[in-house]
């Protein structure tokens, strides 16, 4: 996990907080466009341990997002929620023969950290319509509307 101390961020700019927004949100797309992209293996273990690694890797890229301050706590939760959903689903493609109570613990942890995300994102969604906060770009404009 991460940790406060590891979110780097600026004082309220407006000019940086949109570019925050707009990082985040081609972040996002970005890993929804990977996880659509990878190939469903004839080995099921294979696949759950590749869309594992690509949350884990969207994880440790949110962890170098220069962030509002306002927003470290819901930015860190979020970075944290990707991590949690990287490591149930590799203790659940590890486990689900041999231990199923910590699969099911896993499941929990994903289902949770699922839920939590959308929250999370709504809240950094209603930062920028109260800070006035504008984007350009379709696909950009979508990802904070349509939440």
């Amino acid at each position: 996990y991460f940790t406060l101390n590891d979110i780097e961020t600026f004082a309220f700019d407006k000019e940086k907080v949109r570019l925050y927004g707009q990082r985040l949100a081609l972040l996002t797309l970005g890993h929804e466009e990977k996880l659509k992209n990878t190939e469903l293996q004839q080995n099921s273990s294979e696949y759950i341990h590749n869309i594992a690694k690509i949350y884990g890797s969207t994880s440790a890229i949110l962890a170098n997002i220069e962030t509002p301050e306002s927003l470290k706590s819901i930015h860190l939760q979020i970075t944290n929620n990707f991590y949690t959903v990287g490591k149930s689903l590799l203790d659940i493609n590890n486990v689900y023969q041999t231990d199923p109570i910590t699969a099911l613990f896993a499941i929990q942890n994903y289902n949770e950290s699922a839920e939590e995300q959308e929250l999370l994102y709504k809240n950094i969604s209603e930062y920028f319509k109260e800070n006035d906060i504008l984007f350009e770009g379709e696909d950009i404009k979508a990802v904070w509307n349509q939440i």
